[in-house]
């Protein structure tokens, strides 16, 4: 299987813009649950609470790092950490802070993009998955014996 990967400038875009996908009322809504889920079953140090506006990340013992919130077609990812935040957690340090909300970023993009291909949103193509090296005439391998 191939990795997902996301260049400097998608994580960025993602970060900064939003990661552009349309997603239907009940779409919406299995995509919430399928992150909640993805972020509470894994061996992480995040939790998810899955609410009205979207999904609610925590690191730690609830220090809330983030929020995911869909609007005008964008997967956008909300924080109310900034470069002036002195005090933004009991539990952590600023660069403690800084390194968690970077790591649950990458995460995130990671899972929207396998999600967006998982469901057709984007082409294997557009993921710069090579779909051709799995598929070919199957002259390498002989089924029956001859």
């Amino acid at each position: 299987m191939d990795t997902i990967t996301i260049s400097k400038l998608e994580f960025v875009q993602f970060v900064t813009e939003g990661y552009p996908i349309i997603l239907k009322d009940h779409e919406l809504n299995e995509f919430y649950s399928a992150l909640n889920y993805y972020i509470n079953s894994d061996d992480n140090s995040f939790v998810a609470d899955h609410n009205e506006e979207g999904v609610t990340i925590h690191a730690g013992m609830k220090t809330e790092i983030c929020q995911i919130v869909y609007k005008n077609d964008k997967i956008t990812i909300l924080t109310a950490f900034t470069e002036d935040t002195e005090y933004y957690s009991s539990e952590f340090s600023v660069e403690e802070v800084r390194t968690i909300l970077a790591q649950a970023c990458h995460g995130l993009i990671i899972f929207i993009k396998t999600y967006a291909i998982a469901t057709g949103k984007i082409d294997n193509e557009s993921a710069g998955i090579d779909i051709e090296k799995y598929v070919g005439d199957n002259s390498k391998f002989k089924p029956w014996i001859m």
